[in-house]
């Protein structure tokens, strides 16, 4: 008899959506959770041979172990898909791909389970305190970029944020870094143990394990990562997996063997969370992607001495936690993706911007949820981590020609004044000469400034920085003789724009400094973060700005009550050059007393220039 089907309809259908994830989105935009419950059942009747139905004397009890399906319905109720009583069997649009089933301690519990299909909702400003509490209790962040609870705050949102993976675009690696004994392994466990689907990958862990693994967008955390970093020592197949997997959609085509009908090709995700810890520095390439967490040594032995695989050190029981964790993800994944396609940022662009992107999002999500000030938080976390990003990677020679460049331009006193004004200004549209050899000069010089080369060393040579100017499509002048000279040129502006996208800025987002001209070879000057003595607000309207070309401190004195800055000559600027410069200080930036942004020198009124201006004007 032939297989063919006697009676069908044949139409053509999307295909089934693949869900190869524990914890994730639907096409539909409903988040659902799947896990493996243990079902005990209790067999009174079964069928014999015969096909006829048999009462059994003593009824048989099995233990089932099977995968059950959540979803969250767009009325806000919770639905059950499965072998359950009074739950939906799986429609047929789901190709379900989950055959390895984790450890029991990384999944939901069955009570914590049955709180998620009666409906529990967590709350998620107490789990985030929470978390920030155990993240404090082992760890000394005290040296870190920004104060102990803030660090501990940065931590609980990434840990958060895997969470909610499945609603971004790309995910960022930490990457704990510090000296033997600093903590690096005490913060990579605690994450793993936090995170969702978390697990130490010690070094023989095999790449098909780690393929599979970060298909389920598992959070994978590599202890001693320094052979990974070094692309000459690393498995290259475990290097690809990891470059390609902070971005959702990166696949990795691997062949499997189809039965007795040969071989096939499955892509499988190499999307998920990765945490490395290591004593070196990620390399150039991983270093885009990745937010280091700079450790140092403790001597609090309130913290040190306690190992985090000692539960009864926890301040929070933690099998509850992964439980609210996962309750947390259902409830919460859709708002994230809604909070990460709506999140900015007016001061990080680029590679400075994306990793943090995920971390913003989730901000916003438990600050919706009742945490105050938690965007803002990171934010400003994220701003002291640009501030000090120079020294988290390997000398950039890019980023140190994109500022001589700057320098030579005489445009790194405008990285915080609005294109708007910039764009206005014919002086930014003027040409900027320059020769490799100009270039590397100055590069030597800010190398030498950073302690990237000792004494009378040199970092770089005028061929090297050639190449570089070529790589940023700087080009060379063109003469009626030649066809092309040695002399590169740029317009300011252009050279403005690298500036921005390459080297971190100091400032806080909404800052719109206001300059001043004051001659002809250095024509815009801020006013801004400049030191004013008391005296200014008792009496005569007096302002110091800062010349690029001499970094000498100039006094704008003798100005009407309501006259415009912009119209100052350099004959109004007479010089004082022992103005008292307050030094900008690292460790949390203060702010303006009027507006509220970072400034980066204090000032005796608490002003930043602009707030300044307004209020010796008012």
């Amino acid at each position: 008899m032939s297989g063919r089907e006697l009676d069908a309809t044949i139409e053509i259908v999307e295909a089934p959506h693949r869900i190869s994830r524990l914890l994730g989105l639907l096409p539909d935009g409903r988040a659902y959770l799947a896990t493996w419950v243990t079902l005990r059942v209790t067999l009174r009747e079964t069928i014999n041979d015969a096909g006829q139905i048999v009462k059994l004397k003593t009824p048989r009890v099995e233990h089932r172990t099977e995968l059950v399906i959540l979803t969250l319905e767009p009325s806000g109720k919770v639905k059950a898909w499965g072998p359950l009583d009074n739950s939906a069997p799986f429609p047929p649009e789901w190709d379900i791909r989950l055959g390895y089933q984790p450890p029991a301690d990384c999944l939901i519990s069955p009570a914590g389970f049955k709180r998620a299909m009666e409906g529990a909702r967590p709350d998620a400003a107490r789990l985030f305190e929470q978390l920030v509490d155990i993240f404090d209790r082992f760890l000394d962040l005290s040296f870190g970029i920004a104060d102990q609870r803030t660090t501990a705050k940065a931590l609980a949102v990434y840990v958060l944020s895997t969470w909610l993976s499945d609603a971004f675009a790309a995910f960022p690696y930490l990457w704990p870094n510090g000296d033997k004994g600093s903590g690096k392994t005490k913060t990579l466990t605690l994450v793993a143990r936090l995170s969702y689907l978390g697990q130490v990958i010690l070094a023989g862990g095999s790449y098909a394990a780690l393929r599979d693994l970060s298909e389920y967008g598992a959070t994978l955390c590599f202890d001693d990562a320094e052979n990974l970093s070094d692309p000459k020592t690393s498995d290259p197949d475990k290097r690809a997996l990891l470059l390609a997997g902070n971005r959702k959609g990166a696949a990795v085509p691997v062949k499997e063997p189809n039965g007795s009908r040969g071989w096939m090709i499955r892509n499988v995700s190499a999307y998920s969370p990765k945490v490395f810890s290591a004593i070196r520095l990620p390399d150039p390439v991983l270093a885009r992607r990745t937010i280091v967490v700079p450790l140092v040594r403790s001597a609090d032995p309130s913290r040190a001495n306690h190992d985090p695989e000692e539960e009864h050190y926890w301040p929070h029981d933690r099998r509850e936690l992964v439980d609210n964790l996962w309750i947390f993800g259902l409830h919460y994944l859709a708002a994230a993706k809604k909070a990460y396609e709506s999140t900015e940022s007016h001061q990080l662009t680029g590679p400075g911007f994306e990793p943090w992107r995920p971390l913003f999002a989730t901000a916003r999500v438990i600050e919706d949820a009742g945490v105050p000030d938690l965007v803002q938080c990171i934010r400003d976390v994220a701003a002291a981590y640009q501030r000090e990003k120079a020294d988290f990677e390997y000398p950039d020679a890019t980023r140190l020609a994109v500022m001589a460049v700057a320098e030579i331009a005489d445009v790194r006193t405008f990285s915080d004044v609005s294109d708007v004004s910039l764009q206005a200004d014919p002086g930014m549209q003027r040409e900027v000469e320059f020769t490799a050899a100009s270039v590397a000069e100055r590069m030597n010089a800010l190398a030498r400034d950073e302690g990237l080369v000792d004494g009378d060393e040199e970092f770089t040579n005028a061929k090297r920085v050639g190449r570089i100017l070529d790589r940023l499509r700087i080009a060379r002048k063109r003469d009626e003789g030649k066809q092309r000279t040695r002399l590169r040129t740029i317009r300011r502006i252009d050279a403005l724009k690298l500036y921005r996208a390459y080297v971190p800025s100091d400032v806080s987002e909404d800052a719109q400094t206001p300059y001043v001209q004051t001659s002809e070879t250095s024509e815009n000057v801020r006013t801004s973060d400049a030191y004013v003595p008391p005296d200014v607000l008792e009496g005569a309207h007096t302002s110091y700005v800062q010349t690029s070309e001499t970094s000498e401190n100039v006094r704008t004195s003798d100005i009407p009550q309501r006259a415009s800055f912009t119209d100052m000559t350099e004959s109004d600027a007479p010089d004082v050059s022992d103005a008292e410069i307050q030094p900008y200080s690292k460790r949390g930036a203060p702010r303006c007393r009027g507006c509220g942004r970072e400034i980066s020198v204090v000032n005796a009124a608490g002003f930043c220039g602009a707030c300044l201006v307004k209020e010796s004007a008012a």
